[in-house]
């Protein structure tokens, strides 16, 4: 493989003065003006799994990491942090869909049976399942995967449908509750790898060298701390970091998408001086890293993926959605090295935020070989995309 091949690159070398941004304790500097740095940590931890984690690969890194070594621990939470975050993205989707499905439904003559309060019940009670009755059987095992951060059992399950009897026909629908389990499951083993319960006590994290950074929308160790003791939700973390800012990024403007474009174009800008600055001072092998593993591209998307998730959260999807779009790379259909799952998960919230199911599902489709298990929210999206569209043609939703 190239990147195995560049992976074996190492060296040094001092770098001439030059104009422009420069954040020397970034992961982005460090790889690129110390290429050894780099080299050192692929001999301490596995290099197999930074080569997954550098293609968008979460679960394959997760199993590599393996080991008690305190940065192979930080590794392996990195992974786990990061699978964590496209559950929680697709859990709060499945519920959003959820609700919409039966909104729709209840429009209808005999649309929505008997049984649907409970099933709306279950999906507003995903969070601490109580009330969640309505998953029958399936409940015991949200409990105990959470319980034990064993997602095994759970998974085996979920491209069953759970099956709730009404009469005069049997009715069908699936587990909205998965993705949420899945994200208590990934972000509970993040946690133990880091000594913590809580993100703001993991400080070990922060306390880590190259390995809690590399790869991330956080450029430092100092950006990590921060963003810990701030207690922001974990899928903006380094949305607001003082590192990004020291690249001249305007303020966020909230709900304007076109705030969001001129934020994107500062972003690019500073990313492409900075880069000009580092080609000129940067050693041969760091600049050969900087080009083969597309470093800058990689840390771009993260960033704007942290700030996409901070205007989801705030119910501003048409401004996540001019991040995201910006954030895609176009060239690329399927996950891999240049588009993430996290990616794609956030473009369907976004999408369906904004009025666009039918888009949104479309979004979801890459997900469906590394992600099988999100088979039941595809189907409840399909549903409702039918639905609607019977109810805005009175024929198809292909009219």
């Amino acid at each position: 493989m190239r990147l195995l091949a560049v992976l074996l690159l190492v060296g040094c070398g001092s770098a001439p003065e030059a104009t422009g941004p420069t954040l020397p304790e970034s992961w982005l500097e460090a790889v690129i003006r110390e290429p050894a740095r780099f080299e050192q940590l692929l001999v301490q931890t596995p290099r197999e799994g930074w080569v997954a984690l550098h293609a968008h690969d979460a679960t394959t890194a997760y199993d590599a990491f393996d080991g008690p070594n305190p940065a192979v621990r930080r590794a392996r939470a990195r992974a786990a942090w990061e699978l964590g975050r496209v559950h929680e993205v697709l859990g709060s989707l499945h519920v959003e869909v959820e609700r919409a499905y039966h909104t729709e439904s209840a429009k209808r003559p005999g649309g929505a049976d008997a049984e649907a309060p409970a099933h709306l019940a279950a999906a507003n009670a995903c969070e601490d399942l109580a009330g969640a009755d309505a998953l029958g059987e399936r409940l015991s095992a949200h409990r105990a995967a959470r319980e034990s951060a064993d997602p095994t059992a759970l998974l085996e399950q979920a491209s069953r449908p759970v099956q709730r009897s009404s009469e005069p026909a049997a009715h069908t629908w699936f587990d909205p509750c998965l993705h949420t389990s899945l994200a208590h499951v990934w972000d509970q083993r993040a946690l133990v790898d880091l000594d913590a319960t809580r993100w703001s006590e993991a400080s070990a994290w922060a306390d880590g060298e190259l390995e809690s950074t590399l790869f991330a929308a956080w450029l430092d160790r100092t950006d990590l701390r921060r963003t810990l003791d701030a207690e922001r939700s974990p899928g903006s973390f380094a949305a607001m970091s003082p590192a990004t800012r020291a690249l001249g990024l305007p303020d966020r403007v909230p709900g304007d998408p076109d705030a969001a474009r001129a934020e994107v174009r500062a972003l690019d800008e500073a990313l492409d001086t900075w880069r000009e600055r580092l080609a000129i001072e940067a050693p041969a092998e760091g600049a050969t890293l900087q080009g083969e593993l597309g470093l800058f591209a990689r840390f771009r998307q993260e960033w704007l993926l942290a700030r996409a998730t901070w205007a989801l959260e705030e119910g501003e999807a048409l401004e996540a959605l001019a991040l995201l779009e910006a954030a895609r790379d176009v060239t690329a259909r399927d996950v891999g090295p240049a588009n993430s799952p996290r990616l794609f998960a956030l473009l369907a919230a976004a999408r369906f935020g904004a009025g666009r199911e039918r888009e949104a599902l479309d979004a979801l489709h890459p997900l469906s070989e590394p992600f099988p298990e999100i088979l039941g929210l595809r189907e409840r999206l399909g549903d409702l995309t039918v639905l609607r569209g019977l109810t805005r043609t009175g024929d198809s939703k292909e009219n």
